[in-house]
């Protein structure tokens, strides 16, 4: 999923999305809501969380635009941000989907790093 075309196709850019109105939240942070201009797997239709001061990007949660299969229906993501040793990277990623025959599915996944860059993070 991390061809150079899926990352051009995904990315948080106006060629992809529509960015609709901002809110403020709370601690300095601003809920942008955004809507695809075209149903991809990778595309979500919801909203950002960035922080104000930076624009660093927090979270980005929603609903996938388009079913990543006939079975899976109603994916729901979540994605947060942080920066660890200057760097802006993901620290986790959450999911839930409505899968025919099956039911409720989640998964959920934290990233650890030991180094970012070739340098150690502490």
């Amino acid at each position: 999923m991390q061809s150079a075309t899926n990352k051009s196709q995904s990315a948080l850019t106006p060629a992809n999305y529509e960015f609709l109105e901002m809110s403020p939240v709370h601690n300095g942070m601003v809920r942008i809501n955004v809507k695809p201009k075209r149903s991809h797997v990778m595309l979500i239709n919801g909203h950002l969380v960035v922080e104000s001061d930076s624009a660093d990007l927090v979270r980005v949660e929603g609903e996938l635009s388009k079913r990543p299969s006939f079975w899976t229906r109603r994916v729901r993501v979540i994605r947060e941000y942080d920066r660890i040793a200057g760097i802006h990277v993901p620290i986790s990623m959450k999911s839930t989907a409505d899968v025919i025959v099956v039911g409720s599915s989640s998964f959920s996944m934290d990233y650890k790093y030991a180094e970012i860059n070739g340098k150690p993070v502490s």
